[in-house]
């Protein structure tokens, strides 16, 4: 159940929406109690103690590279998001501080937190952050074991920031943007994707697989991304930009 949360905190969110939003394309906030069913070690208070409030953004690929099979373009368009996610985390974690919070961002690949004990780091794993995404109302995880969003299908990149603020939480998306296609399943060069045993369920992924394959061929970026591939980003029929172009025509 979502704690209550005072007017000043919702005025501070919608400060720090209207901030985030001048650059980022979506956020979302899942208060904590959302995580409960997480595995224990990968919640946001076993991060951080004090967290009540997970604010979720995301930052979009360029049209240009993610629907490209060139898994060199692929990995450029990994590279580059990489880096404006990372630029976004500190803009935004810094608004938040000054606001007398504490904010602590998680963009891809972190695994290390200066909130934990050093004794206990061991066994701390950073939480899942298109789980996050997803409770906190950005999108829903799709038959690519992706974040499939509305606007953008999975051709975005995830930041989750943990902090003390008590936030108004988002609604959580009822509807799946997912059809469950298959497309991704059937076009995965690495058989790695699996069909879900339920519908409802996303599908698995044979990590071991998806490496082996992005190993021997996947895409360098100029900037130094290597080993990637992200077909079944650029596949996925869902948020495709011809679509968008379209929908803008009609209105």
């Amino acid at each position: 159940m979502n704690k209550k949360v005072s007017t000043r905190t919702q005025l501070f969110y919608q400060k720090l929406r209207n901030f985030a939003l001048k650059e980022v394309d979506k956020i979302g906030v899942a208060p904590t109690d959302r995580f409960a069913g997480a595995p224990a070690g990968t919640r946001p208070t076993d991060q951080m103690s004090e967290c009540k409030s997970v604010v979720v953004f995301t930052v979009k690929h360029l049209d240009a590279f993610t629907t490209t099979r060139d898994l060199a373009c692929q990995a450029y368009s990994q590279d580059i998001t990489n880096r404006e996610v990372q630029h976004q985390a500190y803009r935004i974690s810094r608004f938040i501080e000054k606001h007398n919070f504490q904010a602590f961002p998680m963009v891809a690949s972190v695994s290390m937190w200066p909130f934990v004990e050093k004794e206990k780091r061991s066994a701390i794993g950073r939480i899942s952050l298109r789980h996050a995404a997803q409770l906190a109302g950005l999108g829903c995880i799709g038959q690519n074991a992706m974040l499939i969003t509305p606007e953008f299908g999975p051709r975005v990149q995830l930041c989750a920031i943990l902090t003390d603020a008590q936030l108004p939480a988002s609604e959580i998306l009822q509807q799946n943007p997912c059809n469950a296609c298959n497309i991704c399943i059937k076009q995965c060069p690495s058989g790695a994707l699996q069909t879900p045993v339920e519908p409802t369920e996303y599908v698995p992924v044979n990590r071991d697989m998806c490496k082996a394959f992005r190993r021997v061929s996947g895409g360098k970026s100029p900037l130094g991304f290597s080993n990637a591939c992200g077909l079944c980003r650029a596949v996925c029929p869902i948020g495709r930009h011809t679509e968008r172009r379209n929908t803008r025509k009609k209105k």
